[in-house]
């Protein structure tokens, strides 16, 4: 059993595969690349990080891994879970 360990930051909320599209263009993931900016991340490390970029090649737009997050849970209507205090994330329902 290998244990990864990876010093940078990860956004609270990870995309799930499937669900990657630009913010801007709405392009699919075909499109993206993602530039790893922090020297803590591991080169094994598959999930987002606060810091690095995704970039989308057909609108040309890049943006942080953080602000991408924020993006997708405001695009789903999904806001950090009050019993978990911000771990995970649950869908809005107006209650």
């Amino acid at each position: 059993m290998n244990i990864l360990i990876c010093r940078a930051k990860h956004t609270k909320l990870q995309i799930p595969d499937g669900k990657w599209r630009c913010p801007k263009c709405k392009s699919d993931v075909k499109y993206f690349f993602i530039q790893e900016n922090d020297e803590q991340a591991s080169d094994e490390c598959e999930m987002l990080h606060e810091r690095d970029e995704i970039v989308c090649e057909k609108c040309h737009t890049a943006i942080s891994g953080k602000k991408f997050a924020a993006l997708y849970a405001k695009g789903h209507s999904l806001f950090p879970c009050p019993r978990c205090k911000g771990v995970g994330f649950v869908v809005e329902t107006g209650l």
